[in-house]
C-alpha cells in the first residue's frame, strides 16, 4: 500500500503511524513479514509512505484485515493520510525478503481500458529483459494483482518491485536503456501509476 499525507499532517502524527505500523508485525500472527518507509525521492514519485505485508495465503490476509490491531492502525492512517488516494494491490510474491538498509522501489499500474494483449506482452518482455540487464539491481519482481470481488478505485492491476543495495544505485538503473525502454512500453499500455522508493526498515 502507498499513502499520501494530508497537508496538515504533523511530524508527530507521521511518527505515530510508523510506530503503529511496526506494531502490526507483533500484534497480527498471520503477518509473515512487514516492511515500511517514507519516500526518499530518487525518481519522480507521487506518494509519501509505503507499507508492504507478506502473508502465506488468503486466509492469513483475511485474519489480519479483520483484526483489532489492523482496525486501530487504519483509524490512525485515516487521520493522517488521504484515504481516497491510497494505492494498493494484493499480489503473489516469490521474491527475496526485506533486508534492513536496502532500497526498495515500488510501482503499481492500471492497464488502459482497451489495452491490447500485444502491448501487455511488450511490457512483460521488457521487464524480463530488464531483469537480466539492469545495472546495480539486486532483485526484480512483478506480478498481476489477485482478483478482488469488491474492487475499489484504489486497487491497481499489477506491480513491480526492485531492490538495490544503496540509494545511489537507483540512478544507474533509472538511466539504463533497458529501463527507459520499459518506461515507454508502460506509458503506451497504462493509464495510471503510483510509485516511490524507500529505505527498508525491517528485515
Amino acid at each position: 500500500m502507498l499513502f499520501k499525507w494530508r497537508k496538515e499532517t504533523t511530524s508527530q502524527q507521521k511518527l505515530e503511524m510508523r510506530q503503529r505500523t511496526a506494531y502490526l508485525s507483533f500484534a497480527c500472527p498471520t503477518v509473515v513479514a512487514l516492511d515500511f518507509g517514507e519516500n526518499i525521492g530518487q525518481d519522480p514519485t507521487n506518494f509519501h509512505f509505503a507499507v508492504i505485508f507478506d502473508f502465506r495465503d488468503e486466509e492469513g490476509w483475511l485474519a489480519y484485515d479483520e483484526s483489532v490491531a489492523h482496525l486501530q492502525a487504519a483509524s490512525i492512517n485515516a487521520a493522517v493520510c488521504q484515504g481516497n488516494l491510497t494505492a494498493k494491490i494484493r499480489r503473489p510474491y516469490n521474491g527475496p525478503p526485506s533486508k534492513r538498509g536496502m532500497i526498495r522501489h515500488v510501482a503499481m499500474y492500471r492497464w488502459q481500458t482497451e489495452v491490447s494483449d500485444e502491448l501487455k506482452a511488450a511490457v512483460w518482455e521488457d521487464l524480463n529483459r530488464l531483469k537480466t540487464s539492469g545495472p546495480a539491481l539486486r532483485a526484480l519482481h512483478y506480478a498481476h494483482g489477485t482478483r478482488i470481488t469488491n474492487r475499489q478505485a484504489t486497487d491497481f492491476d499489477w506491480a513491480v518491485e526492485a531492490h538495490f543495495d544503496r540509494v545511489g544505485a537507483f540512478d544507474a538503473f533509472a538511466g539504463h536503456p533497458a529501463y527507459l525502454r520499459l518506461q515507454e512500453s508502460i506509458r503506451r499500455a497504462t493509464v495510471d501509476e503510483a510509485k516511490l522508493q524507500h529505505v527498508m526498515l525491517l528485515g
